[in-house]
């Protein structure tokens, strides 16, 4: 009976969820999610903590805090520092983010910017993006600003960009600001029967796009011809930018 009561308090002081569920279904189709909806027993209560720790979070790691370990990114409070994993984990606000930050306008004091390994993530949400086990890459492409300025610049807009990009609306955006990198991860597809996804990786003399899926290969097959529906999904939803930056990684004929 404590555990429902603490399981009820926890879920009913937590906040709105609505912003989790696209990173669960990814989760899902990453392997970390046995399976859908997420079932919470004692050790997700257990590693939320005590009341006071709880109510000291903002509402994303109050969340974080009871179904991380369902998304293979566990939360802890070690003496007195929030980690994320291995890493320690800052929470920022509209006072202590630098002044010239580019969040500052899109600043959300339930999912907050914070500051993890060097870098600056968009919001709580985002850095769970980039923290959770990424799928199989597929394709791989680094462009210079001295022997490709078009793709390069290209890129580089698409990781500056506000979301949505490319009409998706699941985004994580880091920013480092010592190294002046930005970095961008879009989810492409996350519904049935495959999750496919692109980091952008920018910084001031180079651009690089990773794309990685968790569609199954077609066996007997090379190249992009292993991934057909992420091949479709990649030149459906990013266009004349599929090519921009993959180059011809992604041209097969696809029936």
């Amino acid at each position: 009976m404590d555990f429902l009561l603490r399981l009820l308090y926890t879920i009913e002081k937590s906040g709105e969820w609505a912003g989790w569920e696209a990173i669960v279904r990814v989760a899902k189709h990453r392997g970390l999610v046995g399976r859908l909806p997420i079932e919470l027993g004692s050790a997700a209560v257990e590693a939320v903590g005590s009341r006071a720790v709880y109510h000291e979070r903002c509402e994303a790691l109050r969340q974080l805090s009871l179904i991380g370990r369902h998304l293979g990114v566990a939360l802890e409070r070690v003496d007195g520092e929030e980690r994320l994993g291995r890493y320690q984990v800052t929470i920022r606000s509209l006072q202590t983010l630098p002044a010239n930050s580019p969040f500052r306008n899109m600043f959300d004091e339930a999912n907050p910017v914070c500051h993890i390994d060097g870098a600056d993530y968009a919001s709580v949400r985002s850095a769970v993006l980039y923290q959770m086990r990424w799928g199989r890459f597929v394709a791989d492409q680094t462009v210079h600003q001295q022997n490709n300025a078009p793709s390069y610049d290209r890129l580089r807009q698409l990781a500056r960009q506000q979301p949505p990009v490319w009409h998706c609306h699941t985004v994580g955006t880091s920013h480092n600001a010592a190294g002046g990198g930005r970095d961008r991860m879009i989810v492409l597809h996350g519904d049935q029967p495959f999750e496919a996804s692109i980091a952008i990786i920018s910084y001031p003399d180079f651009a690089r796009a990773i794309l990685w899926t968790t569609e199954r290969q077609v066996a007997g097959k090379e190249g992009a011809a292993r991934i057909p529906q992420t091949v479709r999904v990649a030149q459906r939803v990013m266009g004349d930018d599929a090519q921009v930056a993959f180059g011809n990684q992604l041209d097969v004929a696809i029936g």
